[in-house]
């Protein structure tokens, strides 16, 4: 079941990082510690961005050293998660100007203004400000240095030398535009949507399962496989087998109908390196010997959906629910028919960003729901006072 057929002789540093990691998460403020991590991340992906390039000139495959310098890369990310919420880090992620992710960082190995970058990061942390090299993290792509002492990240640029090219200007005006959505919870235009664009606080901190996959995790690696649902619609099956066995697959599948579910090898999002701006998995498993095993590929996480009860569960309280799963969509759309008025039925939609973060930040659908149902009466009181002022 190995995602890659040889143990890489980097594993042992990256597995020994993940450990220190989460035992710096228990002190966030030894800022020494955070300064070393980043010395000893810095020097494990340069290595494996020496292996790529060996790789691409002797017309050799590189995605296996790409594949570990990604996860050392998600280890990064676990040190800008522990600090900043997840949903302001989304942010970071994406272009200011259209929809899609922005370009990542390139490699660090050969790059001009790294030495002024890490001066920049010990001089922040010196002057007790926590603060990440941006290009060892996935996720925060503005910047050279993200500074993570607010409660919103500080992305700030380093500059190399006084005169910007074109380039260099764009990237200065894209960090303006996103320093302000930050600052004033809110922009026009935002990622190419017209209008206004508002950003308000979740009512509520996020619900994991986290704990019902750990002792999933446990149970697989002693006895090959096991499986738990949670809010009645939503099945994981956990298996450290080489072949998902028939007898597997129908328990994960009992009682639904496959074409009204929607199945995820979790594995291949983890392979494929499409995590994105998601929680990092190496802060969900916090166990070595989990984490160890996902990452090698040695046990593997399916999801299953059942779409027609997750409509028919969360459809109460004047609420419809409707999902809509396609190869290219994944959404719910919440019908509030109490709040139904001449200009006709007020709704939410949940889009497939939030709705993945099912099975990649193992959040729990039923406060996926409730929080779209309480983002949908905080805005209709916030347009009713509106309304009233004008």
């Amino acid at each position: 079941m190995s995602d890659l057929h040889d143990e890489n002789r980097l594993y042992p540093a990256l597995f020994a990082l993940h450990q220190e990691i989460h035992e710096f998460s228990k002190n966030l403020d030894n800022l020494t510690q955070l300064l070393d991590i980043q010395k000893k991340l810095i020097a494990s992906v340069m290595e494996a961005e020496e292996e790529i390039r060996i790789a691409k000139a002797a017309k050799h495959d590189p995605s296996e050293w790409q594949y570990v310098r990604y996860n050392f890369l998600c280890l990064g990310d676990c040190l800008v998660f522990l600090y900043i919420d997840r949903f302001a880090l989304k942010q970071t992620f994406f272009n200011v100007d259209n929809a899609n992710p922005k370009q990542s960082g390139g490699f660090l190995s050969g790059k001009a203004g790294l030495a002024a970058e890490l001066t920049v990061l010990t001089n922040a942390i010196s002057h007790n400000v926590p603060a990440v090299l941006c290009d060892l993290t996935n996720v925060v792509r503005y910047g050279d240095i993200c500074l993570l002492g607010a409660n919103d990240p500080v992305p700030i640029e380093v500059k190399s030398s006084k005169n910007k090219d074109a380039r260099g200007k764009r990237q200065k005006k894209k960090l303006e535009t996103l320093t302000n959505f930050f600052e004033n919870d809110q922009a026009e235009n935002l990622r190419g949507f017209e209008g206004t664009t508002f950003r308000t606080a979740f009512l509520t901190e996020p619900k994991s399962f986290d704990k019902l996959l750990v002792t999933a995790f446990t149970e697989a690696k002693e006895n090959g496989s096991a499986h738990f649902e949670v809010d009645g619609c939503l099945r994981f099956l956990i298996t450290t087998t080489d072949e998902v066995g028939r007898s597997e697959m129908d328990i994960l599948f009992d009682g639904v109908e496959p074409s009204s579910s929607l199945c995820n090898f979790v594995n291949q999002l983890k392979t494929n390196m499409l995590w994105g701006c998601y929680f990092p998995y190496a802060l969900t498993l916090s166990e070595p010997d989990h984490y160890a095993m996902f990452v090698r590929g040695d046990i593997s996480i399916i999801s299953m959906l059942d779409l027609k009860a997750f409509a028919r569960i969360f459809s109460v309280d004047g609420g419809t629910v409707d999902i809509e799963a396609t190869e290219d969509v994944l959404q719910c759309k919440i019908s509030f028919e109490e709040l139904e008025s001449d200009v006709g039925t007020p709704f939410f939609i949940v889009g497939d960003h939030m709705m993945n973060r099912m099975w990649f930040d193992f959040l729990l659908p039923s406060w996926i729901v409730q929080n779209s149902r309480d983002m949908m009466e905080k805005t209709v009181r916030f347009l009713e006072a509106q309304t009233v002022k004008e």
